[in-house]
């Protein structure tokens, strides 16, 4: 299940078809250049807070904002209860009826925690026996109770844990590493067709450890597949694919040459004088062979 759009780049879009003025805030180095662009591109304006403060200190750098702005509205996805009620209403509702039933095991990367806490909640409720689990990195293990530290997975890890995350809902907290979630996005692009980001890299990672487990056998395993491959031909995931497209040489005139097959000869062409036809030159000839 993949979700279809980042969330800055939605409020950016919702805000150029409704007329808001939208001011987006980021921690560095946590949104890629082409979400940066998208955002922009509808309109929004784009403050970047130090990576030292962490997502805090963007709640921080928010919350200024909105005491010196007027008419001015926070949508903090970090503790907003909507985050985790539209998936609980759409999204959980969608994957229960598309496997008809038939889940037992959920897998979703933590960046926020509104997915896997709505739909976790709702596939627990149709059938108990589900079980969720959590991905994060594992260079910045926070959910699990570690230490915040830094990782290549833009889209997760952000390092705290959020108020709209319900853990209650979590069996199970699957840490992987940068390279891992790293190497499974790109094998997914190339083998699979699927051009996701390094969060659903880490997600379809864990879904695979996961279904080698003893018993495992027969189980519907659900990954939400958490971004698009667009979005990060400048980060870890696809710089080098990136590079080497901008540096593939212009073939030269010469490789346009056609030469002549000595072996193969043409048939012998007579003009024939008088006859009316189509010519480039508007000479009154036919063609016979």
């Amino acid at each position: 299940y993949q979700r279809r759009v980042h969330g800055g780049v939605g409020l950016a879009q919702v805000g150029a078809i409704r007329g808001y003025r939208v001011i987006l805030v980021v921690v560095e180095g946590t949104v890629s250049t082409e979400s940066r662009c998208s955002m922009k591109a509808y309109g929004a304006e784009i403050v970047v807070t130090p990576s030292s403060k962490g997502v805090n200190g963007a709640i921080f750098m928010a919350q200024k904002i909105v005491t010196q702005t007027a008419n001015a509205h926070f949508c903090n996805q970090w503790s907003h209860p909507a985050n985790s009620t539209v998936h609980y209403e759409s999204t959980g509702p969608e994957i229960w009826n598309d496997s008809h039933g038939h889940i037992d095991i959920l897998v979703s990367a933590v960046a926020t925690g509104g997915t896997i806490s709505g739909v976790g909640k709702y596939l627990k409720e149709q059938k108990g026996s589900i079980k969720v689990v959590a991905v994060e990195p594992l260079e910045s293990p926070v959910i699990s109770g570690g230490k915040r530290g830094n990782h290549k997975l833009q889209e997760i890890g952000a390092g705290i844990v959020p108020s709209v995350l319900n853990q209650d809902v979590i069996d199970e907290i699957f840490k992987v590493s940068s390279d891992q979630a790293i190497q499974t996005t790109r094998a997914l692009s190339r083998k699979e067709g699927l051009l996701v980001g390094p969060g659903a890299g880490a997600a379809v990672f864990a879904a695979i450890e996961i279904s080698r487990r003893p018993g495992m056998e027969g189980k519907l395993i659900a990954v939400i597949v958490s971004s698009r491959g667009e979005h990060f031909f400048t980060g870890h995931v696809f710089d080098d694919i990136r590079r080497e497209c901008l540096s593939i040489p212009t073939a030269f005139e010469s490789e346009f040459r056609v030469e002549k097959d000595t072996k193969v000869k043409p048939k012998k062409t007579r003009l024939v004088p008088g006859t009316p036809t189509d010519s480039y030159a508007g000479d009154l000839c036919s063609v016979e062979h």
